[in-house]
């Protein structure tokens, strides 16, 4: 597969493709990482993916991922998935949390390497002979004894908790991607915008009458088609994306970053919201990650600090580690329906295709399929139930919800049950 060193005549490696891969961490990321490659996971302005190709500006960008999750991505056409020819390749880890220290180290040409931390693979310049089938990971750890090795000190993420908490950064990071200081948008007499120069409102955006944009902390960009209704307030650093619609009254704190089509009201601080998630009404969620196709009923909150100020533990597929964070609130995974007034405990996961309701706290660990009313035993959320909601809330967003899709949601439930009998 792979073309090594030759003794007489040192291979020098030209590369013209940057490709983004995924390697055996996937589970660290529950319980996004069902529906979600790592590189698509939103970090700041853009995903985790979009910064490594940026780092890279030269190279023609790729990536590669689980072949069950093919279907359940939206990508742009230019960006071709598991469909690796043969030719020169940098592959990054998506995990990857430094990408321009990383294009720094990669020469842009030069022999055959792998690149890692602490024994973990983080990229690679390498020829592919023959067109790439199969898991790039895997065939780079069947290879690497073949060939040479760097260490270098970059770091890796391993936790979606680390994303949450490096988010303002991110933004910050992001934001020379806008022209900062920038007001095309609508506003009113009575719109309070805080140290401007960091603001950017989008010509298709509006900012309604007594909203307060403060971006003495941080830059608070507004991306296109967004309304943000009377009485609001943004505190940046935060990103709110196209097409969503913050509800009047909404409060949202800094490091903060809101995915495309969302709609949000109540409260909400230091988290990550993924695209086409609704949480519209009163209630608090901090320090969280929520995934996509979400929908948080009134008064939804969760609990990001302990009573005793101690640090937060998680149940990682049910193993309690503790994450050494005092500020932890709740991972939700995609298509997941939470009821009106629902509590979560400080740290809680909920797995993706979940219906969760009732006046208790809820578990602190809610297994994917999940049906779960507080007052009665915890239930598996039967697939036809669980495939009329997911059909029945894409179509409201006018989005098919494809044959593949439901394929690959029967799929994972087999095998997700299968692990709770």
């Amino acid at each position: 597969m792979f073309q090594r060193n030759k003794k007489k005549k040192e291979l020098e490696i030209h590369p013209t493709v940057i490709c983004v891969f995924e390697d055996d961490s996937i589970e660290s990321f529950e319980p996004l990482h069902h529906f979600h490659p790592v590189w698509e996971l939103m970090f700041g302005a853009t995903s985790l993916g979009e910064k490594i190709f940026r780092s890279f500006p030269k190279l023609t960008p790729m990536a590669s991922c689980r072949e069950e999750l093919e279907y359940t991505l939206a990508l742009p056409e230019e960006l071709p998935l598991n469909e690796l020819p043969a030719g020169d390749y940098v592959f990054v880890n998506a995990r990857v949390a430094e990408p321009e220290k990383l294009a720094s180290i990669i020469e842009a040409k030069g022999p055959p390497k792998i690149y890692t931390q602490e024994n973990t693979i983080i990229a690679a310049r390498i020829r592919l002979t023959e067109n790439l089938e199969g898991d790039v990971f895997s065939t780079l750890e069947a290879q690497r004894e073949q060939l040479t090795a760097e260490d270098v000190g970059v770091t890796l993420f391993s936790y979606l908790f680390e994303l949450m908490e490096h988010n303002g950064d991110a933004i910050k990071k992001d934001a020379p991607l806008f022209p900062l200081g920038k007001r095309e948008g609508a506003i009113y007499a009575t719109t309070v915008l805080v140290n401007p120069k960091q603001v950017y409102l989008a010509k298709t955006s509006s900012a309604g009458p007594g909203v307060v944009i403060d971006a003495s902390e941080g830059p608070v960009i507004i991306d296109e088609d967004v309304e943000i209704m009377a009485n609001s307030f943004i505190k940046g650093p935060a990103y709110i994306g196209e097409h969503a619609i913050i509800k009047a009254g909404a409060i949202i704190y800094g490091e903060t970053s809101i995915g495309h089509t969302c709609k949000i009201g109540g409260e909400v601080g230091e988290s990550i919201i993924l695209p086409f998630t609704n949480k519209q009404h009163y209630g608090n969620i901090a320090h969280s990650y929520i995934g996509s196709w979400c929908n948080l009923g009134a008064g939804t909150s969760c609990s990001d600090l302990k009573n005793t100020y101690s640090t937060v533990k998680l149940s990682l597929g049910g193993k309690p580690m503790d994450t050494e964070r005092q500020f932890l609130g709740l991972f939700m995974g995609d298509h997941v329906t939470v009821g009106i007034n629902t509590m979560f405990n400080t740290g809680a996961i909920v797995g993706s295709v979940s219906n969760v309701y009732g006046a208790d706290f809820q578990s602190k660990y809610l297994p994917p399929f999940s049906w779960s009313n507080t007052s009665k035993k915890l239930e598996i959320y039967k697939i036809e139930k669980a495939l009329q909601t997911i059909q029945r809330m894409m179509k409201r967003r006018q989005y098919e919800c494809t044959e593949e899709y439901q394929e690959y949601v029967k799929t994972l439930f087999k095998k997700e049950v299968s692990r709770r009998r």
